[in-house]
């Protein structure tokens, strides 16, 4: 998947005394017939001058808005959906079951393991094949905190 097709340009400022130019990243061809450039972002900035923070400043605006005109929100949470290896999901796992004995959710826990992995297991017993279960498991772990 793309995101952003851009075409980059510099841009002179038609200033016969003191000329200059500068780079702009063109995100979007508001009349369709100069070039192409188009984004997945729909209330993207058609140009923005070129920069790295400015294509990130650009972006989060860009997403900002699409959350208010749509009446969604968004969030910095960490996306429990997101790829993790095995040895990841695993520090998580004991993070979480730490964090379960001092709340009291332990019997919650071996609830949600034994639901996911079709018998009583603890998190030492899973091993790497059954990594798509322990990822299951933990979101649902972390939706009882």
């Amino acid at each position: 998947m793309v995101d952003i097709v851009a075409y980059i340009r510099e841009v002179s400022n038609n200033d016969k005394e003191h000329p200059m130019t500068k780079r702009f990243i063109f995100l979007r061809d508001e009349t369709g017939k100069l070039f192409f450039a188009k984004s997945r972002y729909k209330y993207i900035t058609p140009r923005i001058e070129l920069g790295y923070q400015e294509l990130v400043d650009a972006i989060y605006d860009a997403i900002d808005k699409e959350v208010q005109e749509s009446g969604g929100e968004s969030t910095n949470e960490k996306n429990p959906y997101s790829e993790k290896t095995f040895e990841e999901m695993m520090s998580e796992a004991r993070e979480l079951w730490n964090e379960g004995l001092s709340k009291g959710k332990t019997e919650q826990i071996v609830s949600i393991l034994t639901e996911t992995f079709g018998k009583t297991i603890k998190f030492s017993e899973i091993q790497p094949e059954d990594k798509d279960k322990l990822n299951s498991a933990l979101i649902e772990i972390h939706s009882i905190f």
